[in-house]
């Protein structure tokens, strides 16, 4: 059954000025001058707001069995290790006697290079996650598309997920639905966490963030979905607007990768905005 403490709104927006005007407002952010402390949120920015939040390793294997899934994932990750026990510039970051430590830390440096994960990744900042949000839209659903106004009117999705204050936590059971990660730079070695002011969550099993909040709220106050216009010219106006505070792949992804995705997007945006 779900909790009363428990708050899921949607908001839409045509336009994305509309949705920064309406931001502060909504998540209750307006007041910083009183001096009253400020709900904490995190932020996951997806480029199709009808997804769920839910993580990358369960997307696609609701047909395997739990004790498979788990074993696969396990792995996964033991592949991973090796190759970075392997390499002189990341072995120093895996001797540690408390594995279960060792592990976490593990899955939220692998999270940041894309490697399939149990663990969905969040920011402090809705821009960053705005950011994530339309410049995979422009790849996937309007540059690689051979007519980019084709389809039904399209919207990205912004999540804010609302933390409880530590006063108001009921005791966490060790087997809690959701688990909220702050992140861990790895003594220094994780930039792309730092850059992208990065948290985890966590979910039990496959189940996504929103069908587990709704059933548990020990960390988990409510989720907002903000869902934006992901029209062609909304998505630009975004993208050069995020350009302008700093927000970018080279900013966001650092050194070699980072400057060619920043490269690759912009040069998606200038085919983009050329079609008629």
């Amino acid at each position: 059954m779900a909790s009363r403490e428990f708050e899921k709104r949607t908001f839409y927006y045509d336009r994305w000025d509309t949705f920064k005007k309406d931001l502060y407002d909504q998540l209750g952010l307006k007041d910083l001058s009183s001096g009253k402390q400020y709900p904490k949120y995190i932020f996951r920015g997806q480029r199709n707001h009808t997804w769920k939040p839910q993580a990358t390793f369960f997307r696609n294997i609701e047909h395997v069995e739990g004790n498979i899934r788990d074993k696969i994932y396990d792995s996964m990750l033991e592949r991973f290790r090796t190759q970075l026990e392997n390499d002189k510039e990341y072995r120093h970051l895996f001797r540690n006697d408390k594995k279960d430590i060792e592990t976490e830390k593990l899955e939220q440096f692998a999270r940041h290079y894309e490697l399939p994960s149990k663990l969905t990744d969040w920011s402090e900042s809705p821009y960053i996650a705005a950011f994530f949000a339309f410049s995979k839209f422009l790849a996937e659903d309007l540059f690689s598309k051979s007519d980019p106004h084709s389809g039904s009117r399209k919207f990205v999705g912004v999540w804010a997920l609302k933390m409880k204050r530590e006063k108001d936590k009921k005791s966490i059971p060790k087997d809690k639905e959701v688990e909220i990660i702050e992140g861990d730079t790895l003594l220094g070695s994780n930039p792309r966490l730092r850059g992208q002011r990065g948290w985890f969550v966590r979910t039990k099993e496959n189940l996504d963030l929103e069908e587990c909040a709704t059933c548990v709220t020990h960390e988990v106050e409510g989720l907002t979905l903000f869902a934006i216009s992901a029209e062609k010219t909304q998505v630009l106006r975004a993208l050069i607007d995020l350009d302008l505070m700093g927000i970018t792949y080279a900013s966001l992804y650092t050194g070699i990768t980072g400057y060619v995705e920043h490269a690759k997007m912009r040069m998606q945006m200038e085919f983009v905005d050329s079609s008629k």
